[in-house]
């Protein structure tokens, strides 16, 4: 067979074959996730749903394929270590979700996550004992393609309002804002979820019910085959709003620039399942020209030692 003839079939086995794998199951996209649900406050108030939503949504993901990190009830320590490990285990994934259910805070235009064991005595307190949304947004944007967050954490918080009766008595009443900021995303593929508006607060949950009316609109939509994300959101809010009798509105933000689908079906794997048909097809076509080629070329002229001792 000639040297270029091989290189050819060989060439065009991998790309094939790399296609092929691109779009099976089998190949498919690196998803990680990490899960927190902040509840048992010591000096805030109970949140009785938080870790009920993160259980809840961590199962959800779970069966979508993502690699879900799941933590409960993190203190200060506890919530840093769990983060810095979670942005290191997301370098190099296709998608890096993060999903935080507790109490949370608006302070100097800045959203603090806030652990367990947190004391907002002072605004220096506030810095140091509690999480920056905009450091975790940040690091994940610098580690995965896809990023996205979600943040249920716009809930009655009993100690910012007492952090914000110390900062009026001393003049700076300005400094605390009611629910979160807007956090804008700087990346190219992420994705910002508030489960109210920011400025507005949201419920923990409705009497005897187990999830917060996010998350309960969330794990109702999370499973519908060929959803897109920025779709599925839509209905989210949709469920919110008759939920709390539009007294809570979700809100995202997003640089999304591709689509994102928690569960492909639909239209969407039917697109796919076209490519994989049209590639097959082209694959069949090419592996009978390469059969052809195999059958009808010619070696290539290599002078026998006679002819070489008969050269002049």
């Amino acid at each position: 067979m000639p040297l270029i003839c091989a290189r050819m079939i060989a060439v065009f086995s991998i790309v094939i074959s790399t296609t092929f794998a691109s779009l099976s199951p089998a190949h498919a996209e690196r998803r990680v996730a990490l899960v927190v649900g902040n509840g048992a406050y010591t000096a805030a108030g109970r949140l009785p749903n938080a870790t009920n939503d993160a259980d809840d949504v961590a199962t959800a993901l779970r069966r979508l394929d993502f690699d879900v990190t799941i933590e409960k009830n993190l203190a200060a320590a506890g919530f840093e270590t769990a983060v810095t490990a979670f942005a290191a285990k997301a370098r190099g994934a296709d998608v890096a979700l993060f999903y935080f259910a507790g109490h949370a805070l608006q302070l100097g235009a800045t959203n603090y996550l806030m652990p367990t064991d947190v004391r907002l005595a002072t605004e220096l307190a506030v810095k140091r004992g509690t999480i920056a949304a905009q450091d975790i947004v940040e690091q994940l944007e610098n580690a995965a393609r896809t990023t996205l967050v979600f943040l249920d954490g716009c809930r009655n918080n009993p100690l910012a309002d007492r952090l914000k009766s110390t900062l009026d008595a001393s003049g700076r009443s300005a400094t605390i804002g009611r629910g979160l900021a807007r956090l804008a995303p700087k990346g190219r593929d992420t994705l910002i979820v508030y489960s109210a508006e920011p400025g507005t607060v949201a419920a923990d949950g409705l009497a005897g019910a187990r999830n917060s009316p996010f998350a309960a609109g969330f794990l109702k939509h999370i499973d519908t085959p060929g959803l897109e994300v920025e779709t599925l959101l839509k209905r989210v809010t949709t469920e919110v709003a008759a939920a709390t009798a539009n007294a809570q509105q979700p809100e995202r933000l997003s640089k999304l620039q591709s689509e994102f689908y928690f569960k492909r079906g639909g239209a969407a794997a039917a697109a796919s399942d076209a490519e994989l048909a049209r590639l097959r097809a082209e694959n069949e076509r090419q592996r009978i020209e390469m059969q052809r080629l195999r059958g009808t070329a010619k070696p290539p002229f290599l002078p026998t030692r006679a002819a070489t001792e008969m050269d002049p």
